[in-house]
């Protein structure tokens, strides 16, 4: 089998990409779940999956992921549970979650404080409410504990209760959005996405699929403090093959006039400063997700340096940049 490079400049709207990852082991020829081929997220449903952090939705079988299903706050309780790797307590803190197959990772997560429950009173965890992403951002602050910071990413929260919980999962590099200068914080938080966004906090090693190598930019390698400019270096050894696949994502419904946008926006690659030619799919929404494609297949290179540049546009500006350099031994 001819192997390849797969060099995935990617902008997910709703979701930053994790950093560098390291490789894992080869996984099943197909990945683990039935139901997640092709959708952006697959990458990183296989690395929860290799990671122990999910089993699959359909127990005891677990072929499918149920990457379009929300994620209620019970199974919230247990991705963190497994991702933190947090000790089991014999405390039983809520009245509402007896019986549940999660009651012992949320009782959990209430040992380590990352949770108080869903009502003032602290006795009710309301295990099978939808998590928001605004909810989202405040499990994954206090879990990972990660910094706050000072710089407004998004416009659409402004003055909500999840505000500072946002900024800093921006910071950290765990999320980007749901759309340029947006983060959609009550809108629900699917299976899919929440892998994502475990992969990047862990943050958790990409497997192997196939013989492709993956590699996820922007939101990678060294960034500015806003993650516009971006530059990794790679080390490659010589493969028959190297493969572009990027591609604009729109996680949606679409706001108003951003479909307009969606339409216009681009991408483009240079190669030592000279342009690639891509070849552009067509629009695909699969779930809430809109995606068009770039691709372009490079033949054998010799060993050497090549520098990849990829640039997004959205409404005639660039907003995002990254410098990818691919060190090719011999």
């Amino acid at each position: 089998m001819s192997r390849q490079l797969t060099l995935v400049m990617m902008l997910v709207a709703a979701l930053a990409l994790p950093a560098t990852p390291a490789l894992a082991d080869h996984i099943p020829p197909n990945g683990y779940f039935t139901d997640d081929e092709g959708i952006v997220h697959e990458q990183n449903i296989n690395a929860l999956r290799a990671a122990g952090i999910t089993k699959g939705c359909n127990p005891p079988a677990n072929t499918r992921f149920c990457p379009f299903n929300n994620v209620t706050r019970a199974e919230m309780a247990t991705f963190l549970v497994r991702a933190l790797d947090l000790p089991a307590t014999s405390a039983d803190y809520f009245d509402d979650d007896t019986g549940n197959i999660h009651e012992s990772a949320i009782n959990s997560l209430r040992a380590s404080g990352i949770t108080t429950g869903c009502r003032p009173s602290g006795d009710r965890y309301c295990p099978d409410q939808a998590v928001t992403r605004g909810q989202m951002a405040a499990f994954l602050v206090r879990g990972f504990q990660l910094s706050g910071s000072t710089t407004n990413f998004f416009t659409d929260d402004n003055g909500t209760l999840f505000e500072n919980d946002i900024n800093a999962l921006a910071a950290a590099g765990i999320t980007a959005g749901c759309a340029p200068q947006r983060f959609c914080p009550t809108r629900t938080v699917t299976r899919g996405e929440m892998a994502t966004f475990l992969t990047r906090a862990v943050p958790l090693p990409i497997p192997l699929l196939h013989d492709q190598l993956l590699f996820s930019i922007p939101f990678s390698g060294v960034c500015d403090p806003l993650q516009v400019t971006c530059q990794i270096t790679i080390n490659s050894p010589r493969l028959d093959e190297y493969y572009i696949n990027e591609g604009w994502f729109y996680d949606g419904p679409f706001a108003p006039g951003d479909e307009d946008r969606f339409d216009e926006a681009t991408f483009t690659v240079s190669l030592n400063d000279a342009p690639l030619n891509l070849a552009v799919g067509s629009d695909i929404t699969n779930g809430s997700t809109t995606r068009r494609s770039y691709t372009a297949t490079l033949g054998k290179l010799a060993p050497g340096t090549y520098v990849f540049t990829g640039a997004w546009r959205w409404a005639g500006q660039v907003l995002y940049k990254t410098t990818i350099t691919l060190k090719i031994s011999a």
